[in-house]
Order: structure tokens, then sequence, then C-alpha cells
């Protein structure tokens, strides 16, 4: 493999994170946290967990207490697999038509 397929490989893996991983993130991150439904708020645990999160319970930290386990739970951890193995199949294929 020649120093140009590499960069050729490094290009395509960064196109395919940002179009597939990192987009796919966001839709569904801003999909999960803009239902204010799914929310179960513990009255007890919120403003311990804005405190631990920040320093302070503001409403700002609060907020941030609430919204970031949806943002970076485990559904990324399952996507982010499942999309890594498609693109190493993509490699597989465009190294051995090389």
């Amino acid at each position: 493999m020649d120093n140009n397929q590499r960069k050729q490989i490094i290009d395509n893996a960064k196109t395919f994170f940002r179009n597939e991983i990192v987009q796919n993130h966001i839709n569904g991150a801003c999909k999960r946290a803009s239902k204010l439904s799914e929310y179960n708020i513990n009255p007890f645990l919120f403003k311990y967990l804005a405190n631990f999160l920040t320093g302070n319970d503001d409403s700002e930290s609060i907020a941030r207490a609430l919204v970031l386990p949806r943002i970076l739970g485990s559904s990324i951890n399952t996507s982010f697999g499942m999309k890594i193995q498609s693109l190493i199949r993509g490699f597989k294929i465009f190294i051995s038509d090389s």
C-alpha cells in the first residue's frame, strides 16, 4: 500500500465519521434531549447531580445534568460499534480492489 492509498483511506474514514457517526449522533441526541416527557426527574437528585457536575445548582447546571446523559448515553456506544464494523468492511473492499 502506497502513501496515496493510505491518505485516501484516512480521508474516507474522516468523511465516514463526519457523515455517519457525528451527524447521526447529533440528530439522535437532539431528538432524545428535546422531548420533555422523556425526562424522569428525581426531585431529590437533580440538584446534587448539578452540583457534582459543575459545582453549583443554578438553572444551567441543572439543565446540563439532565441533558448530558441523553446526549452521551449508551446509544452512541452501540451505534459507534455498528458503524465501525461497516467502515472496516468498506476498507476490506477498498484494499482488496487495489
